[in-house]
């Protein structure tokens, strides 16, 4: 049982906590005390004038992915999520949020967890002189803080070393970090770490497996040290600065509330994680690339006699704008249709906003449909409710839709008239109708080009997958 002292203690600890929320809200309410904070894996380039800037991943890759965006957090490096971890990101930008307003303009959306901004093709996200870079570098001390930038050790950490960072770890990885040192292993994470051929093949020719397995799981513990050394430094690195490290816990209500009153927008992304534009940049890659789901063959790296295989899966699978592009492709083989990938882009991405605005006015509809029924029906309440108040709450609920039909087309018009995002589509759509050419020329004169053919057209021919479906309904 604890005593007064215990007691006393305890509450002290709240205030002080309640204290430190409160400076922070008061702090992220003015915008010249938010810190971008870029956690990536790569360090920025440099342009021909000499200044930096951070490319998007699109740029980075000659637009052969669709990602045409840069992200940041606020006050914080990113968290892991559903779409991704980057604790293993070894490089972190920091730069005061309103200098990099001032090369770039306004970000897309903001967000403590996920600010971004969509540049120019040609010049990427330019950062001010006032950029700070946290970067990893294992020949001086454990970690440096400069003037224009600090580093840190990633490894090879003496024992004095770790027990100094053993100090930072949260109460979930102190608890990680002492099971895998005392060599109590989860079998998914054998089988996780066994996925990699080089790992496997030494597990497999190993005398003591136990060893290796211990060895590989020091490494991982390292990583679990490094991972928080970088948020250490980090902290450091905006102490520095004159800027704080906040949680997103703490900040998140008061930067929406800041955000909305510059007229900023503060909800969502653009129809995907990566400002993909809803899923047709990505269907373009994955139907040029790698297959549909995982689990169907890419055409552009299927052999002729196949190719039927995975026309079909495509064009039957029922889902947009997979079947819009398969029936393109078809349509080009069969009666020399030339493919335009950027209006295919435009005419899914129609067919998109279309589809959200129906289902927002269906629901719009519905309410308005359901307060005549009580009007005309006095029995019919909603749960403990009376006429009045289930009118009242169905008007609410109608109201609440029609905000949302005018932040919806407030977002359409937003990524309509952003020049930067479709300047992206545009060179993406071109990277890949360059590819698309290569391969259909190199196909057509393949042998059973014209039996492919004549299987096309008996496909196009017959009912397609969503009618069938309907009829057998």
């Amino acid at each position: 049982m604890g005593n007064v002292k215990d007691f006393e203690k305890a509450i002290r600890i709240l205030r002080e906590k309640d204290q430190e929320e409160a400076a922070a809200e008061l702090a992220m309410a003015d915008m010249t005390n938010w810190c971008f904070v870029h956690t990536t894996r790569y360090l920025p380039r440099r342009n021909r004038d000499g200044d930096l800037y951070i490319p998007t991943t699109a740029m980075a890759t000659d637009f052969e992915a669709g990602r045409f965006t840069v992200h940041a957090t606020l006050n914080r490096t990113v968290k892991s999520h559903l779409c991704g971890s980057w604790d293993d990101a070894q490089f972190v930008v920091l730069a005061p949020y309103t200098d990099i307003v001032k090369e770039n303009g306004n970000p897309v959306t903001v967000a403590p967890e996920d600010t971004y901004w969509v540049p120019s093709p040609d010049k990427g996200l330019l950062l001010p002189k006032s950029a700070y870079i946290v970067q990893p570098d294992n020949s001086g001390p454990l970690f440096q803080i400069g003037e224009h930038g600090a580093t840190y050790k990633t490894g090879d950490f003496t024992e004095n070393e770790i027990k100094e960072i053993s100090q930072l770890l949260d109460w979930d990885a102190r608890g990680e970090y002492d099971r895998l040192m005392s060599g109590d292993l989860y079998l998914y994470e054998i089988e996780d770490v066994l996925k990699n051929d080089l790992v496997r093949r030494g597990y497999e020719t190993s005398s003591d497996k136990k060893a290796y397995l211990s060895g590989i799981m020091y490494e991982v513990r390292m990583d679990i040290l490094t991972h928080f050394l970088r948020d250490a430094v980090v902290k450091l690195s905006m102490k520095h600065m004159k800027m704080n490290w906040y949680e997103f816990s703490v900040n998140s209500d008061v930067v929406t509330r800041t955000a909305v009153s510059h007229g900023l927008y503060v909800e969502g992304h653009t129809h995907s994680p990566y400002g993909r534009l809803d899923h047709v940049a990505e269907t373009i890659e994955l139907f040029f690339e790698y297959g549909w789901g995982g689990d169907r063959p890419a055409v552009f790296k299927t052999d002729v006699k196949s190719l039927y295989d995975a026309f079909e899966g495509w064009y039957t699978c029922g889902v947009y704008p997979e079947v819009t592009l398969a029936k393109a492709i078809i349509d080009d083989l069969i009666e020399n249709k030339p493919v335009n990938l950027l209006e295919i882009y435009q005419n899914e991405y129609a067919k998109y906003w279309e589809a959200k605005f129906t289902w927002l006015r269906n629901n719009y509809d519905d309410y308005d449909k359901k307060i005549v029924q009580v009007t005309h029906n006095t029995d019919m309440t909603v749960g403990d409710m009376d006429v009045a108040g289930t009118i009242q709450h169905y008007e609410k609920q109608k109201s609440l839709i029609m905000d949302k039909i005018h932040l919806t087309e407030s977002r359409k018009k937003t990524i309509d008239d952003n020049k930067n995002m479709w300047e992206s589509i545009r060179r993406q759509c071109v990277h890949f109708e360059s590819k698309y050419s290569a391969w259909r020329d190199e196909i057509i004169k393949s042998p059973g080009y014209e039996n492919l053919v004549q299987k096309l057209r008996i496909l196009v021919a017959a009912p397609s997958y969503v009618n069938r479906r309907d009829f057998e309904r």
